[in-house]
């Protein structure tokens, strides 16, 4: 009899991004502050330049993604330097 491997789907994380969960649902960074909307648009925009920059051959886009949170979080307006 042949065996078949079955995978565990993976778990879901449930993140709660309501204003209530957070403050007032902005994200200090910075000289100023940024919506989490905001935030998480500019992540995208630096993690699609990160894999542009490489032609769009390999890498991960997980630590794409983790980078560019740390490129915009670090940035002293909030903003990446690419995107400025």
């Amino acid at each position: 009899m042949k065996k078949t491997r079955t995978r565990a789907a993976p778990s879901r994380v449930e993140i709660d991004a309501s204003p209530s969960a957070a403050g007032n649902g902005t994200v200090q960074g910075g000289r100023g502050s940024l919506s989490r909307e905001e935030r998480e648009r500019l992540i995208a925009e630096a993690a699609y330049h990160r894999a542009q920059q490489r032609g769009f051959v390999g890498g991960d886009p997980v630590e794409d993604w983790l980078a560019a949170e740390r490129e915009i979080d670090q940035a002293p307006d909030g903003r990446s330097q690419r995107n400025a």
